[in-house]
């Protein structure tokens, strides 16, 4: 999960909100991956933190999965995989000058660089051999023996095409709404969604979990669906009265103090609270 203080420590905060501010109102295409690969734009990326290999071995395990070390193309994208990739120090990417030194080149198509953000000083090809990049808050050449983290990227399956409305956000086949100072109880909050033909929001991975952190990263505290309103310790989403399967509770809770806390809010993690309280929320309706 990404830690949202690093985010914050990292000035990472005004980017991601930009960011999800460019796709709010556009329609976008909704492209399926395979099960460990996240989706970004059209794209499908893999990323294992703590699994090391040199540049080779990097872009054979790529290969592997039909995909090859990741080529970024825009400031969108590496902001984005900045994030996807926070777990680790430094990761390989695709670009490599192996065939001639200054001629920076994408292993995946062999063409020319030309977005990038090296780090200041970089490159500057130490020892003679840092034919390769890593890619950490910044870029920078290394030794492509060296042992780092790495990311894979190949083309998604392309499914149907998803709308949203203006102030609304899209991910995966969804549209999600949320206004940062705009505070309301649980119950209210209920009504204002389904007066734009929504609910709170359901969250059913973790990565549409992850996904909301980000999203709506200006609220300490958001109202979600779930709730135990009708029978205490059973938790249900009131959007379709299913049960609360995926959770990401704090350390200590759900613990109903005083005995009415039977709505959730999330924050870093999970907490009931009394569904009388006010917080702002997230509203969530198909495409």
């Amino acid at each position: 999960m990404i830690p949202i203080r690093l985010i914050i420590r990292l000035g990472l905060l005004p980017l991601l909100l930009r960011l999800v501010i460019n796709s709010k109102g556009v329609q976008s295409q909704s492209v399926a991956c395979q099960e460990n690969w996240a989706v970004y734009g059209n794209h499908c990326y893999r990323a294992i933190p703590y699994l090391t290999k040199s540049w080779e071995d990097a872009k054979n395990d790529c290969q592997s999965y039909a995909s090859n070390l990741v080529k970024i193309e825009t400031a969108d994208e590496h902001l984005w995989l900045r994030i996807f990739s926070i777990q680790s120090d430094y990761s390989w990417i695709g670009a490599n000058d192996r065939d001639k030194e200054g001629e920076w080149r994408w292993i995946s198509d062999n063409s020319t660089v030309t977005f990038t953000d090296w780090k200041a000083g970089e490159p500057n090809d130490v020892g003679g051999d840092e034919d390769c990049v890593i890619m950490g808050i910044h870029w920078n050449d290394d030794n492509c023996t060296k042992e780092n983290s790495f990311i894979c990227e190949k083309e998604g399956v392309q499914t149907q095409s998803v709308a949203c409305q203006e102030n609304w956000t899209v991910y995966g086949n969804h549209c999600y709404r949320a206004i940062p100072n705009l505070t309301k109880s649980w119950g209210d909050a209920q009504n204002d969604c389904q007066s734009y033909a929504s609910n709170l929001v359901k969250i059913e991975t973790a990565d549409e979990r992850l996904w909301l952190r980000i999203f709506s990263i200006q609220s300490d505290y958001s109202w979600i669906g779930a709730n135990d309103r009708d029978k205490e310790g059973e938790w249900r989403w009131i959007s379709d009265n299913s049960t609360v399967t995926f959770t990401d509770w704090k350390a200590g809770e759900p613990n109903d103090v005083g005995g009415d806390e039977d709505c959730v809010i999330m924050g870093i993690h999970w907490n009931d609270d009394s569904c009388t309280k006010k917080h702002p929320f997230i509203c969530e309706k198909e495409g």
